[in-house]
């Protein structure tokens, strides 16, 4: 009675280590993005083929780990995202020397 218990929990242990090594590990691709952009982000990604999930209550678009950087250079061969956020650009049209900061 005891080995058959031990031998239960021994295969319900292999098959959920097998089942949680099997899933894809997601990275965030793009956060914060306009739903302009979002959608036609996730219309790429169907057409590539590559499997999606939303996280942070839809404000994160999420791919497997492996693929992030190749589909980052593929979205951005396309000129996705399209809206940005601004940086250090807001200084370049600045006069040398002076700031409205």
């Amino acid at each position: 009675m005891g080995l058959g218990v031990a031998l239960a929990a021994l295969v319900a242990l292999v098959t959920g280590l097998w089942l949680w090594g099997a899933t894809p590990d997601y990275r965030v691709l793009y956060s914060n993005l306009s739903d302009r952009d979002g959608g036609a982000i996730v219309d790429s990604l169907q057409q590539m083929n590559v499997p999606y999930k939303f996280a942070e209550g839809g404000g994160a678009l999420m791919v497997p780990a492996d693929q992030v950087h190749e589909v980052r250079l593929h979205l951005a061969g396309q000129g996705l995202p399209k809206g940005g956020t601004v940086g250090f650009e807001l200084m370049e049209n600045e006069k040398f020397g002076t700031s409205e900061f």
